[in-house]
């Protein structure tokens, strides 16, 4: 079997079963943090007072959680959620990468990923943007059609 043709299938996969690849995730941002510490009680820090904007809402999270990957991106996540994909660095990163390195000669977006650590913040920074890049291009938005 070829590379696109995998790609392909799994793709397609995703697509035909979107229900069976989500799970019931919290939805507000206290909820979201208690998964993030694998539903250990502990006690969560978070700034006083967040701007709204983009780009200073992230200058203040980089700022407090001193580039912690995983809050950062969660927090941004919540509120932008079209903008910011929620990564968690783990064990499991060396067998995402070799996912990434596997496919790069067929998608763009895969090629030169950089390892994204516990505290590199900018890195996750162009990991989001290549996984949005190429999740844009693959699963295009449709328009709603109104019935009436």
């Amino acid at each position: 079997m070829n590379k696109p043709q995998l790609l392909n299938y799994m793709l397609k996969d995703v697509a035909l079963s979107p229900s069976k690849n989500r799970y019931n995730k919290p939805r507000n941002l206290n909820g979201k943090m208690l998964e993030l510490y694998s539903r250990r009680k502990t006690q969560f820090r978070f700034p006083l007072r967040l701007p709204s904007h983009k780009g200073r809402m992230e200058t203040a999270l980089k700022r407090f959680y001193k580039n912690d990957v995983a809050k950062i991106s969660l927090i941004l996540n919540h509120h932008f959620p079209k903008d910011f994909i929620f990564f968690r660095p783990s064990k499991l990163d060396p067998e995402l990468y070799a996912g990434f390195d596997f496919f790069s000669d067929i998608v763009t977006q895969f090629a030169d990923f950089r390892r994204v650590k516990r505290n590199a913040f900018d890195d996750y920074l162009s990991l989001n943007e290549k996984l949005l890049s190429f999740a844009r291009n693959t699963f295009p938005r449709k328009k709603s059609v109104r019935c009436h």
